[in-house]
């Protein structure tokens, strides 16, 4: 009988172990609540975890809009452009002579024609957080606008009738689009101690064309 117990209790002994070691084991469980602390602590608190876009007049109120929509652009102020695949390119059009104001423009003929899509993103002389120099093509009649030096992404769904804005505190440094996810690159603080010109790199990625942005972590530091 007493080796019947001590057989059964090395079984049970033996179960417990295979169930731990399946599991990671109490050390590793500890491990991972340990690591999930410290990469939350690691984040800078002046971070936004969770960021919301606005419509885009709101934001910029302080930007004159000197050309209406619909207004037509001669191709030589197309600065960059992209299509959408469906038939639709965005693009830039900047107005030398309205000290380099820049607008979204729209063609539905593969670029022989273009027009004013959307309010003025920026001006070159007055506003030097939403400068918007690139362009890319976010799924059927939509795209996202940005500029490296600049702080905000601007966003269409819907061919340019309605545009939200995100505004990224310390800069944006890249922006890119696949299969309906975007994930901007953000800038954080110049980093302490490094070379000049160094600065924190954060990972926002958005799932929903742009509404919302979600930080998922840190990225090695960048240079402007």
């Amino acid at each position: 009988m007493e080796a019947r117990q001590r057989t059964k209790a090395v079984l049970v002994l033996t179960l417990l172990c295979v169930t731990l070691w399946t599991l990671g084991g109490p050390g590793r469980a500890a491990g991972s609540a340990k690591e999930r602390s410290h990469h939350a602590a690691s984040l800078p608190a002046y971070l936004s975890r969770t960021i919301h876009a606005i419509p885009l007049p709101a934001l910029f109120t302080s930007i004159p809009d000197l050309q209406p929509v619909g207004t037509l652009v001669p191709g030589a102020d197309i600065t960059v452009s992209a299509s959408d695949g469906g038939g639709l390119r965005f693009g830039l059009a900047v107005f030398p002579s309205y000290q380099s104001a820049t607008y979204p423009a729209i063609s539905g003929d593969g670029g022989a024609t273009w027009r004013i899509d959307g309010p003025c993103f920026w001006v070159a002389a007055a506003d030097g957080p939403a400068e918007t120099s690139s362009v890319g093509a976010l799924g059927p009649d939509g795209a996202f606008f940005w500029g490296e030096g600049g702080d905000v992404v601007k966003i269409t769904t819907d061919g340019g009738l309605r545009w939200s804005a995100t505004g990224f505190g310390d800069g944006v440094y890249s922006v890119r689009a696949a299969h309906g996810t975007l994930r901007t690159v953000a800038l954080g603080n110049q980093v302490k101690g490094g070379a000049g010109g160094a600065f924190g790199a954060f990972l926002y990625i958005s799932t929903d064309a742009g509404r919302t942005w979600k930080l998922h972590g840190v990225l090695p530091d960048v240079r402007e």
